[in-house]
C-alpha cells in the first residue's frame, strides 16, 4: 500500500531514510582524551544532576538530560570513544563542567 503523502510504497523506503542525519555516528579519525575513566566521571554526574531534580530548576530540557546520557553511555559501550567526540566537547562538556561547580559549592 501507498504511503498517503508520498506515494511510495512503504518496501522502497529504507531505514537511511528514517533516520535523523543529527544522530548518525560519525566516524574520528586518530585518538582523543576521552576514556572510560572520564566517561563514567560525566556519567554519574549527569545521574546525579538529574536524580537531584536540578535540571528543572536550572531549566535544562528533560529530553536533553536524557539526550546526554544516553550519548555518554553510548560512548562508554563502544571501542572508539571519539565517536561523539564533538557532541562531548560541546554541550555536554558545558553541562559537566557547570554540574562540577554546583557540587563543589
Amino acid at each position: 500500500m501507498p504511503c498517503s503523502s508520498c506515494g511510495k510504497s512503504v518496501a522502497v523506503m529504507d531505514a537511511t531514510n528514517m533516520v535523523n542525519r543529527s544522530y548518525r555516528v560519525q566516524q574520528q579519525a586518530g585518538p582523543c582524551e576521552y576514556n572510560d575513566e572520564i566517561l563514567t566521571v560525566w556519567l554519574d554526574k549527569l545521574k546525579w544532576f538529574k536524580d537531584k531534580g536540578l535540571y528543572v530548576k536550572y531549566k535544562v530540557e528533560g529530553k536533553t538530560i536524557n539526550k546526554y546520557l544516553g550519548i555518554v553511555i553510548t560512548s562508554l559501550n563502544v571501542g572508539n570513544k571519539c565517536n561523539y567526540k564533538d557532541t562531548l566537547d560541546g554541550e555536554i562538556k558545558k553541562l559537566v563542567t557547570f554540574i562540577s561547580g554546583i557540587q563543589n559549592a
